[in-house]
């Protein structure tokens, strides 16, 4: 499993995924307030192509996290169904440290994360399927992540 944390120049070099570049085209081209562009600035319209793939999650006053929404293709591949609603720890249980870990740093330093696994640490009958992702932070009008805009590619085969 590799894993790196930084910002869009050092993240997009690491980018071999189609999907993963035109995300961080799409995120890096958005107004930010503070640094950061916010959740507001999205627009589905402008990334249909994406849609399947990109998950949201709030982080809340308490600093925990809950998904917002997940595409279908990644309810699909987890193979958990609807996750709106649930934390990680609903959907994960002890495997969710391997989420939350980057989700924490996402938050605490803004950075962006990449990775490139298989769901094998989420469930060993899922060990092949391959996987990257790419997650990015959108910021409040004070400056803090208040949100994770993920996406995922996963890889045939």
């Amino acid at each position: 499993m590799e894993e790196f944390f930084g910002f869009p120049a050092e993240i997009r070099p690491l980018l071999d995924s189609k999907v993963l570049r035109e995300a961080l085209d799409y995120w890096e081209a958005l107004p930010a307030t503070n640094g950061l562009p916010g959740r507001s600035a999205i627009d589905p319209m402008k990334i249909p192509r994406l849609l399947p793939t990109v998950f949201l999650v709030d982080i809340e006053e308490n600093g925990d996290f809950r998904y917002r929404l997940a595409g279908t293709m990644i309810e699909d591949r987890y193979r958990v169904g609807a996750i709106k609603g649930l934390t990680p720890r609903d959907l994960m249980g002890d495997a969710a440290e391997n989420v939350l870990r980057p989700y924490r740093r996402v938050r605490d330093e803004g950075v962006m994360f990449y990775r490139e696994a298989t769901l094998d640490w989420f469930h060993e009958a899922q060990r092949y399927v391959r996987y990257k992702v790419l997650l990015m932070p959108l910021g409040g009008t004070d400056g803090r992540v208040k949100m994770i805009f993920g996406v995922h590619d996963f890889i045939a085969g």
